[in-house]
């Protein structure tokens, strides 16, 4: 998404106005607060090749950012002049709207955000070997958390944002055969 995006300075400037409109209208219904240094302009992160908080970074900025990464999509799926990025948009339009991909990019955002902090941790030169080890049990205590009680709630926030963006719901009790 970020390459498509980035790749042309019309579809960056649709992509602001509209996110710029889209902060305008959510502050005016007081859905979201207002204040210094809140309702910055966002972007689509690209994710780094070895950093954890890159990819937490670019899961948080999808999550943020669908709506106006959808209507984008189906602008550029509508473009006459550029085959492979109508094609590509095409692509990300099906997969963004489908409800297995929102359930990932909620996951991931859950995993990641679990284990930014030890990945910070890790990440230092000045990092000691016993706090090190402390973090990794207790990001390895929120994962199993996670896993025995975390995923009622992880369904249940990401049917709410498939109802606001119209993603279709599954029915959970059908059999699913890949």
């Amino acid at each position: 998404m970020a390459t498509i995006v980035g790749g042309s300075c019309k579809w960056k400037e649709i992509l602001q106005m509209n996110q710029y409109e889209q902060i305008v209208e959510r502050t005016a219904h007081g859905q979201i607060p207002t204040g210094k240094g809140l309702n910055q302009e966002t972007i689509l992160k690209r994710p780094g090749d070895t950093r954890w908080g890159s990819y937490f970074g670019t899961v948080t900025s999808v999550i943020s950012m669908l709506s106006l990464i959808i209507f984008l999509m189906k602008i550029i799926k509508d473009e006459p002049k550029n085959d492979a990025a109508r094609n590509d948009a095409g692509c990300i339009l099906y997969t963004a709207e489908d409800f297995e991909f929102a359930f990932l990019l909620h996951l991931m955002q859950l995993i990641l955000g679990i284990s930014y902090e030890l990945s910070q941790a890790l990440q230092r030169k000045d990092q000691d070997l016993l706090n090190a080890i402390g973090l990794v049990r207790v990001v390895k205590s929120h994962l199993q958390e996670m896993r025995d009680n975390g995923f009622d709630e992880l369904l249940q926030e990401t049917n709410i944002f498939a109802n606001k963006y119209d993603i279709d719901i599954p029915h959970m009790e059908d059999v699913y055969c890949p």
